[in-house]
């Protein structure tokens, strides 16, 4: 690889699908058709970001993957697969959270 954490970092975050949100607006993508789209550029855009960091931030970031997985999950990460959670699994955190804060508005 040939760049710096830093610089994988803010690679990363340019290539984030913000232009699903536009495509939305347009009206040429429905909100339920997002979430996995989304995920899918989040995905590709983490594994070619990761791909161009040097040797060494690769090296962390696998190990911190598998410590996450350990500590989330109770097992490590399986070569050739990926640590993130699914968009399903997205969808259902921020659904859940989602409704907390509404029932928890309701209350005051």
């Amino acid at each position: 690889g040939d760049l710096s954490p830093t610089q994988t970092r803010s690679l990363y975050h340019t290539l984030l699908p913000r232009s699903l949100l536009a495509l939305n607006e347009l009206g040429l993508v429905k909100v339920e058709d997002l979430a996995p789209l989304a995920y899918e550029a989040r995905i590709a855009a983490k594994n070619y970001a990761r791909s161009r960091c040097v040797w060494t931030g690769r090296v962390g970031v696998f190990l911190f993957d598998q410590y996450r997985s350990l500590r989330d999950k109770g097992r490590l990460v399986k070569p050739g697969t990926s640590s993130s959670m699914s968009w399903e699994e997205i969808w259902a955190k921020y659904e859940s959270q989602i409704i907390r804060e509404q029932k928890e508005r309701g209350k005051e």
